[in-house]
């Protein structure tokens, strides 16, 4: 996000430091119970907005992340859920199946680690079928 505002001439914003990490989980611990606990870390930290809290709360610093790689069950379950659900327009709700799988598993993923195994997994599945339509050609030459 950041990095899209300063090619387009914006100013990249400020990274977030292990001091700042702390602070937000001490504030989280105590505030993470009240509604839009997120503006309330923001008062603490006025250099970044509310979302950049949030982001970086449920992609890093949120202390029930499970930072393991997915097990086999928890990939396969992945495929059939994109599969059954993804709409017909190929939009993914992501957060519903971080809940699916978070309640199926007891682990909670982060929204990064399924989304980049979805899509590696994709990118896999594309370069195959390139490769097997490409030496299919060459052996038909």
């Amino acid at each position: 996000m950041w990095k899209k505002k300063a090619k387009m001439g914006g100013k990249k914003g400020p990274l977030f430091t292990k001091e700042v990490d702390n602070i937000i989980i001490e504030l989280m611990k105590k505030c993470g119970h009240l509604p839009k606990p997120y503006v309330k870390v923001r008062e603490a930290i006025p250099q970044y907005t509310s979302k950049q809290i949030r982001q970086r709360w449920i992609s890093r610093l949120d202390p029930r992340l499970c930072r393991k790689y997915l097990d086999d069950d928890e990939k396969s379950f992945i495929v059939q859920w994109v599969e059954h659900n993804q709409e017909p327009n190929g939009t993914i709700h992501w957060k519903d199946l971080i809940n699916e799988i978070e309640h199926k598993f007891g682990n909670l993923r982060s929204e990064n680690t399924i989304k980049n195994f979805w899509n590696q997994r994709k990118r896999r599945i594309f370069r195959d079928i390139y490769l097997n339509t490409y030496n299919n050609s060459i052996i038909l030459l």
